[in-house]
């Protein structure tokens, strides 16, 4: 039996180039948060430590590419963010609450786009629609990896993440992006440098964060770019590889 638990694409992987593995008592956790919450678990199980074996995402999907529409300042500048209500843990009230407050103080100088989550979902939270935003619906992630490339600014203001997939995607496709500080964000961003970390506890602190991404180009542009270069190291293969050297050992990856 194996317990083999990795955020992100790398388990696909595997899987797609047939690699068949059986192990007793082993169980991998990627993402700093992770780690820390689930660590002890494996121990009391299997008398196994977990291993971290990072973070990962379709680095061949999700990259920067040309606009579809016209981008700032020729147009308004694009906020994104997924909104579920069935992931409580990514607080829908809250990234409602806070994009409508940053919506209604820039006015037509921002444009709101929310995905995750069918209208028909929407529409019986008591959620904060007091401006104008567009649902995208539940995306595919090759409609998802056009959305992403498309925005400005991403914002993940989600209690915690165990890593944070999307804002690992949106900061491969070239978008400013705010991660929560409680989670594993801090395992690929690195705040005021590739991202702005917050914590999403906070409600004032976030509205901050995306009123500061909204009025600074130049923090913008400095973030978005230095993610850009910085996320190609998160391939999925270099996690996948990970995986073999905890499942086998680094010594027999050497020899093979």
């Amino acid at each position: 039996a194996i317990g083999v638990h990795v955020h992100g694409p790398a388990h696909a992987r595997l899987e797609r180039r047939h690699l068949l593995v059986h192990v007793l008592a082993v169980e991998i956790h990627a993402g700093l948060e992770a780690e820390r919450i689930t660590r002890a678990q494996p121990r009391r199980r299997h008398a196994r430590a977990a291993q971290v074996v990072g973070a990962s995402f379709e680095s061949d999907m999700f990259l920067p590419r040309p606009r579809r529409r016209a981008a700032w300042p020729d147009a308004p500048l694009r906020i994104g963010a997924m909104v579920r209500p069935a992931s409580q843990h990514r607080a829908p009230a809250l990234t409602m609450r806070v994009l409508a407050r940053v919506a209604r103080r820039f006015g037509e100088r921002v444009e709101v786009v929310i995905f995750g989550a069918e209208n028909d979902d929407l529409a019986w939270q008591s959620y904060d629609f007091s401006f104008v935003w567009r649902n995208l619906g539940v995306l595919q992630p090759e409609q998802l990896a056009g959305v992403l490339a498309d925005l400005d600014v991403f914002a993940d203001f989600s209690e915690y993440q165990a890593m944070g997939l999307t804002a690992m995607e949106a900061m491969a496709c070239g978008a400013a992006v705010i991660v929560p500080r409680r989670g594993g964000a801090a395992s690929f961003a690195e705040h005021e440098v590739d991202a702005l970390v917050v914590d999403t506890a906070a409600e004032e602190a976030c509205v901050d964060a995306l009123c500061r991404l909204v009025e600074d180009a130049a923090l913008r542009q400095r973030l978005a770019g230095n993610a850009v270069r910085k996320m190609p190291r998160f391939h999925a293969e270099s996690v996948a590889l990970r995986i073999l050297q905890a499942l086998f050992g680094q010594s027999s990856m050497d020899g093979a």
